[in-house]
């Protein structure tokens, strides 16, 4: 939590040496972007062979979140610092900038790299969400690739990352990527997730004109996804009930709103008050404080998958900050249940041999298969305090790891009960600062000017849960 550069050297000599667990190292890593003090030059290339080590690379996970960590440094430190913001470099040393050598020649190639050398999606998504975070404009015409499907083995689920990744940037780079996102929206033949995720991007981060928002409200008329049909209409409903005196002060939502009461009869009514695809959008402002609040929620039903969505952001005077934000994607359910299913009964037929000898015959001479379900797919991001960022990823693998370990326990119980029926420490000490800000400005009279604002929270929970299978109690 110091975030100084002694503090940030010990912590990698303690993960390089293994003094710290994987799960230890999990959060003085993910939570270094927001802790950092001082992003000197020297610093962020330990940072950098600290992600290269094999400690982490060869844990999935540290390697996932050291790589995204890394790229959020990056982006906050070099390449979008506000020539305002000034550090006393003749004490702390030399701080990155945009034009360090190191982000396009070392840096930017690791992570290509990376990309390149993907074995499958997940890999793929990681090192996508890596480059798309950086944000550096070196990487645009890369990613516009996997957007537009150029790339060989790019999936739905790929592309649609890599226009999700790019939010943070979205606005800087709007008119490069307006017109390919306004394409894709407009485009019945690509895939429903592709479509809603760049309509979102267009909608929210891009400050559309009047005339895209015309343009998607008149699409409904001819629209033949009856789920991209609610996702617009949704949208433009929510936004244009929203009154002008609830939006805060500096929310880009405000012209939007106006923008979308103008729109929304252009557009086809959706029927109905429970949708199994929205977006809502809520904004409240305390006028007395001048502090004020905006929140979305969204659900889309895609063709293999659902997704839920939320954000949070406060606005709080001059301060604007995201305290949370989650996705949720979910597919293959059915396929996930069918697959427990048959772990329980033990009934591995298939449905050929379950039916009549005549019917099976039948279905044989017409040489025909039923539809494959849907392989289980889960992944979970958030991002708390506005650059703390986790990642995490689950599929038919995941499930039958845990699914052999549960059998294992099955053949076993009395391995089980020694593990449960036992005294078992607790010892949780979590210390978190948010809005961390520090300023010195100098006046006339010499003396310093210090602004300061935190918000230090602090977790402790100590003691032992006891259980008692002889007699069953816990305490």
């Amino acid at each position: 939590m110091a975030g100084t550069s002694p503090c940030v050297m010990f912590l990698k000599k303690m993960i390089e040496t293994e003094q710290l667990t994987a799960t230890e190292a999990l959060m003085p890593i993910a939570t270094l972007a927001h802790n950092l003090k001082t992003p000197t030059v020297e610093l962020i290339d330990q940072i950098f062979d600290l992600i290269k080590s094999p400690v982490v690379t060869g844990n999935p996970i540290l390697k996932a979140h050291g790589h995204l960590v890394f790229a959020t440094i990056i982006r906050k430190a070099c390449l979008t610092t506000p020539v305002t913001e000034v550090f006393p470099e003749y004490v702390f040393g030399k701080m990155c900038t945009p034009d360090n050598p190191k982000i396009s020649q070392v840096y930017i190639p690791h992570l290509v790299k990376e990309l390149k050398g993907a074995q499958n999606t997940e890999e793929q998504m990681r090192a996508i969400s890596v480059l798309g975070v950086l944000g550096h404009e070196s990487v645009i015409p890369l990613l516009l690739n996997y957007i537009e499907g150029n790339v060989e083995g790019c999936t739905p689920a790929v592309r649609t990352m890599a226009i999700y990744c790019l939010s943070d940037v979205t606005k800087q780079y709007r008119n490069i990527l307006l017109p390919v996102y306004s394409s894709i929206v407009h485009n019945q033949a690509e895939d429903r997730a592709i479509r809603i995720a760049a309509a979102f991007s267009l909608l929210m981060k891009m400050q559309p004109d009047t005339v895209h928002l015309q343009k998607l409200a008149v699409s409904t008329w001819f629209e033949k996804d009856v789920e991209m049909h609610k996702f617009i209409y949704s949208s433009l409903r929510s936004l244009s009930q929203l009154a002008l005196e609830d939006h805060p002060e500096g929310s880009a939502w405000k012209g939007l709103s106006t923008k979308a009461q103008v729109v929304l009869p252009l557009a086809k009514p959706v029927a109905g008050i429970i949708s199994s695809t929205f977006f809502s959008f809520f904004s409240g402002v305390l006028k007395n404080l001048h502090v004020g609040s905006q929140m979305i929620n969204a659900m889309v039903t895609g063709s293999t998958s659902q997704m839920i969505y939320h954000k949070t952001e406060y606005f709080l005077k001059q301060v604007q900050t995201t305290p949370v934000e989650f996705s949720i994607d979910v597919g293959g359910v059915k396929s996930l249940v069918g697959d427990l299913v048959k772990s329980v009964s033990g009934d591995t037929a298939s449905y050929l041999e379950k039916i009549h000898p005549e019917w099976k015959e039948l279905v044989q001479n017409l040489e025909i298969s039923p539809v494959e379900d849907t392989p289980f797919a889960a992944h979970v991001w958030t991002k708390f305090s506005d650059d703390i960022q986790f990642v995490f990823a689950s599929n038919f693998k995941t499930v039958d790891s845990i699914k052999e370990q549960v059998l294992e326990s099955l053949k076993s119980p009395g391995k089980l009960l020694e593990k449960v029926c036992t005294k078992t420490p607790i010892n949780i000490n979590k210390a978190f600062e948010a809005l961390p800000y520090q300023a010195v400005v100098p006046s006339d009279l010499g003396f310093p000017i210090i602004v300061e604002t935190q918000e230090t929270n602090l977790v402790s929970l100590k003691g032992e849960v006891d259980v008692n299978c002889a007699a069953p109690s816990v305490t």
